[in-house]
């Protein structure tokens, strides 16, 4: 009988041990490589060919298989769509960014929170396009020809004086004359201080149409054709106006931070009608 060498059948299992350990490790490091390099080319919302021909290089190369990118789906595509911004939006960006959801082929139960981002930037480039919504509105008798293009619940704020006072007074000088009696003299009451304050006023819709802005209030109401306008200050929860005939801005709160669409449609209402607001 041959007795088999030392060591004969043993060095093997611990090479392939440490070359299983390597490979896993470098298999490691081939994903992060990978996912990076995702990240860094949805960042400006575009995949480009060349951005494409390099990411399925480096997949091909290292064994990677596609279905990764699916379980990467979510972060990859919420970079892509946190490259979106007023000051870059348009169709052209929006399709870009949908293209980048389709190549990695990630199901839409898994990003809806990024999807429905996407939708809300899509209906404002559409805005910005030139097609306005158009909205049904009770109890507001429109003009000939007048569109109403957004209802917006919310507050009317008013600046309000909300106390007053006197600053500044003296009680002057008491002399006593008699047993019993005095006498003040020099006091003054001082000078008046009035307090003011934005206040609410009242809550109704904030409606915008083809000629005006109006609020339809429980406790108050107005409107102002935009010829009247001055100027316009928009913030995502409201906005501020001035008009030519009035010493104090309007003032409205929104209930919903739609601020973003309403500068849309307000942009394409004045640029249609010509009217020069600063």
């Amino acid at each position: 009988m041959t007795l088999p060498a030392p060591g004969a059948g043993q060095a093997a299992t611990p090479r392939s041990f440490f070359q299983r350990f390597k490979d896993a490790g470098q298999a490691v490091l081939d994903k992060r490589k990978l996912k990076s390099l995702l990240l860094e080319s949805v960042s400006d919302g575009v995949l480009t060919a060349e951005e494409l021909e390099e990411i399925r290089a480096l997949m091909a190369r290292t064994g990677i298989d596609k279905s990764i990118l699916a379980e990467w789906g979510e972060d990859i595509l919420e970079r892509a769509v946190d490259s979106i911004s007023l000051s870059n939006l348009s169709l052209e960006r929006v399709h870009s960014v949908e293209s980048v959801k389709d190549f990695l082929g990630v199901e839409n139960s898994v990003v809806q929170k990024q999807l429905q981002r996407l939708d809300r930037w899509r209906y404002i480039a559409t805005i910005r396009k030139g097609t306005l919504p158009v909205q049904d509105v009770k109890n507001l008798v429109l003009r000939k020809n007048e569109i109403v293009h957004w209802v917006e619940p919310g507050k009317l704020w008013e600046e309000r004086v909300v106390s007053r006072r006197y600053e500044g007074g003296s009680s002057g000088v008491s002399f006593r004359i008699a047993k019993g009696i005095t006498f003040r003299t020099g006091g003054t009451r001082g000078q008046l201080v009035t307090d003011t304050a934005d206040v609410p006023i009242s809550e109704g819709n904030f409606i915008i149409t083809s000629h005006r802005l109006v609020f339809q209030g429980q406790a108050k109401s107005f409107e102002t054709k935009f010829d009247k306008i001055l100027d316009i200050h928009n913030h995502l929860d409201g906005i501020r106006f001035s008009e030519s005939n009035k010493q104090k801005p309007r003032k409205i709160q929104y209930y919903s931070a739609n601020g973003d669409v309403i500068v849309e449609i307000l942009s394409q209402i004045l640029a249609k009608s010509g009217a020069g607001i600063g």
